[in-house]
């Protein structure tokens, strides 16, 4: 066991990565070099996030930025703490606290005539189950910091505001969801957590990879590619909607690959005929499927097109989140074997809708 000096302090995140699995939380401490960087796709959903979180700050104007890294922790809470003392702001954005082995950094601290109000800020367009789990860290830290808490909210994204293309206006664009009662409730049991998950970090061993549903719920875990790496050709954890009892038995059973799988093993349809077609090496084709390609005519076309639903919308008459169609595609296969393509794929930071509905 190492001594509880050199355990890590807690944050949000790693909290959030323990409630999801052990080793997640574990690798993220001493091991972050094996995770998987992220790809442009999640990049973009973080940086959406960031800027979320800074338009969110207009709710409540007129406060003050914590801005020190997250490297001068210690000088975030002094900076806090000072401007709590002196009561000169109204709204503190970051504000950051460290106590019983947790640090956090608050999205929106403000006070006014009705009391303190915490407010966590979430791109998502609802409070959900997770939101809870991070407000309710947040809130236990605060206060037994000595600072108490009156309100606590999840500020989200209003999915049926509409841009009028110009600056975006964070009334309209976030709602402000009071969940003070739940994260409260969610808030008694943090102090048992926190020891659980400080118990595991100072143990001297990783835990052993466990796949399973938690790996991708709530978020997809980042050293996912890592656990997975000793897992053989057509792993189980390929079979469509596998639930995690029956991942258990087939675990205790020392079944790792869709090739050993029996056929007295109940399985649903459509896992069946991914188990008969790994076994048989013969792919499987529904006699429906051969109706309908027979009923195509020449010219046949394929088409595909491409989408972006940005969190914050970029086009005006657009909400957050909506489709906006930017890329198709049309492979035209005639009658004697030839194929033509055609495509359109927008270019520049213009409006894209209707040059892709009118693009022959």
């Amino acid at each position: 066991m190492n001594d509880a000096s050199s355990v890590p302090l807690l944050s949000k995140t790693r909290y959030a990565a323990g409630l999801q699995c052990a080793g997640r939380l574990y690798r993220m401490c001493f091991q972050p070099e094996l995770a998987t960087p992220p790809d442009a796709a999640q990049q973009a959903r973080f940086d959406a996030g960031t800027r979320v979180g800074e338009l969110a700050r207009n709710l409540r104007p007129g406060g003050v930025l914590i801005d020190e890294p997250f490297f001068r922790h210690d000088d975030a809470v002094a900076r806090t703490r000072a401007l709590l003392a002196n009561g000169a702001t109204s709204a503190i954005y970051e504000a950051g606290f460290t106590e019983a082995g947790v640090r956090i950094r608050a999205d929106i601290l403000s006070t006014s005539r009705d009391g303190r109000e915490l407010i966590e800020v979430k791109s998502s367009t609802s409070v959900k189950d997770e939101h809870l789990d991070d407000a309710a860290i947040q809130l236990a830290t605060i206060e037994a910091a000595g600072v108490s808490v009156d309100r606590v909210c999840i500020g989200h994204i209003n999915n049926a505001c509409v841009y009028q293309g110009d600056e975006y206006v964070p009334g309209k664009l976030l709602t402000v969801e009071d969940i003070t009662a739940k994260a409260r409730d969610v808030a008694a049991g943090v102090p048992a957590r926190i020891a659980t998950m400080r118990e595991m970090l100072a143990a001297n061993d990783a835990p052993e990879p466990d796949l399973g549903s938690h790996c991708h719920k709530p978020y997809d875990c980042e050293f996912y590619d890592y656990c997975r790496q000793g897992e053989p050709e057509w792993s189980i954890e390929e079979l469509p909607g596998l639930n995690d009892e029956r991942r258990r038995d087939l675990r205790v059973g020392e079944i790792r690959s869709i090739r050993d799988i029996p056929v007295t093993f109940r399985l649903s349809a459509a896992q069946q005929r991914v188990r008969d077609t790994v076994q048989s090496g013969r792919p499987y084709v529904s006699s429906a499927f051969l109706h309908d390609l027979a009923r195509i005519t020449s010219p046949a076309h394929f088409i595909d097109f491409e989408t972006v639903a940005p969190a914050l919308p970029i086009f005006a008459g657009t909400r957050p989140y909506q489709a906006q169609p930017f890329q198709w595609s049309d492979h035209v296969l005639h009658a004697d074997g030839s194929l033509d393509h055609y495509e359109f794929l927008a270019d520049g930071t213009a409006d894209p809708r209707r040059a892709f509905a009118e693009t022959p």
